[in-house]
């Protein structure tokens, strides 16, 4: 997810029109046309810049690579950032992670039309989501997928959804309900 996230900034910056680009500890990023500017955040000293690309650097790496076109260079470049380790700085997740465990798990929840008993475990891998049915043989670290939360199907007494943000550890759900019964008064389907 981090080199893709880094390719679509790239083919942004290049698009840009600017010299140079900064890219923040928290994904924010700044366009400048030299590398001693600033935005007023870095000036006030309340951020850094983990990453610093410059369109020379581009224009050299696109010369290295004789065939390389200009739209191939945001992902060859950003392969290459993340095989050289210079992504590890950069968070795995976004805001945006969040919202979308939060949105995926709901959804998958809500496509249950029965009452159920059982623990069902959420996992995730680098911006991917999947659920797994416990008990499971599965070993999930030796595959890169890290167990974020927990559902729990509870019968007639509803549904328990326990996860966790995989980057800040901060809970994104917990709540116990009817989110997959649409009730006479609940034509949404939220269960409230």
């Amino acid at each position: 997810m981090r080199t893709a996230k880094i390719e679509k900034i790239i083919q942004d910056f290049i698009a840009s029109g600017y010299e140079v680009l900064k890219v923040y500890d928290d994904w924010s990023v700044g366009y400048f046309f030299n590398t001693t500017d600033q935005s007023e955040a870095e000036f006030k000293g309340e951020i850094q810049p983990v990453l610093v690309i410059t369109m020379r650097e581009l224009e050299e790496y696109k010369e290295h690579y004789y065939h390389m076109k200009w739209d191939e260079v945001p992902g060859y470049y950003a392969q290459d950032l993340e095989n050289d380790g210079d992504l590890e700085k950069f968070p795995y997740c976004t805001p945006e992670d969040s919202e979308k465990i939060e949105r995926t798990v709901l959804d998958w929840v809500r496509d249950i039309t029965e009452p159920f008993e059982g623990k069902w475990a959420v996992l995730w891998n680098d911006g991917a989501i999947e659920f797994e049915q416990l008990p499971t043989a599965s070993d999930w670290d030796k595959t890169g997928w890290t167990e974020i939360g927990e559902i729990e199907g509870l019968g007639l007494d509803g549904i328990r959804i326990e996860v966790v943000d995989p980057c800040s550890g901060k809970k994104i759900l917990d709540e116990q309900g009817f989110f997959n019964l649409v009730l006479p008064e609940d034509k949404e389907g939220d269960g409230f």
